[in-house]
């Protein structure tokens, strides 16, 4: 499926279960979002009768997956500061090049996976790299885009989120 498709399958999908919106806090931002992709899934596949694991750390791998990813952005632009400047708006592709790797740990850990770090990790190199880096940057162009609009900030962020979900239902979920 390409980013089009999804985020479509997004936007119809959400229409048709209005008012599922997530609020966020800073601390229970990480088990919120999970607790919110849960349902969501539920919703994609009414067979799912895996109950939300309330004792997983999910702050945990919410900070070591953005820590990971922001910290090789910062020291990309680093590195591209001191030895090619006009290259620094690369460091934001850097971000995203790590992003991918962990792009199904929370759904992993949704399903219970055993190691789903690894698992996802192996999953992405499933469907490879490039395709998975060609479908989520036109997704997170279009989330970091929403929180410019008026009204709803968070409206596109929600829709991408979906579209990850849907992404993993019949790439991951369906093949497990």
């Amino acid at each position: 499926m390409n980013y089009r498709t999804l985020i479509a399958a997004s936007k119809e999908h959400l229409a048709k279960y209005p008012g599922n919106d997530c609020r966020l806090g800073l601390a229970t931002m990480f088990p919120s979002g999970a607790r919110w992709m849960y349902d969501r899934l539920n919703e994609l596949d009414d067979h799912n009768v895996r109950p939300f694991n309330t004792g997983t750390n999910y702050n945990l791998y919410g900070f070591l997956k953005y820590g990971i990813c922001l910290a090789g952005s910062v020291l990309s632009c680093w590195w591209f500061l001191k030895h090619a400047p006009l290259l620094t708006p690369l460091s934001a592709l850097c971000f995203y090049l790590l992003e991918v790797q962990f792009l199904f740990l929370f759904p992993l850990l949704l399903d219970n996976s055993r190691k789903p770090v690894l698992s996802g990790l192996n999953k992405v190199f499933e469907i490879g790299i490039g395709k998975c880096l060609l479908t989520v940057m036109p997704i997170a162009f279009f989330m970091v885009l929403g929180l410019f609009r008026k009204g709803n900030h968070l409206r596109n962020w929600h829709i991408g989120c979906l579209a990850i979900l849907i992404l993993y239902n019949n790439e991951v979920r369906a093949r497990l």
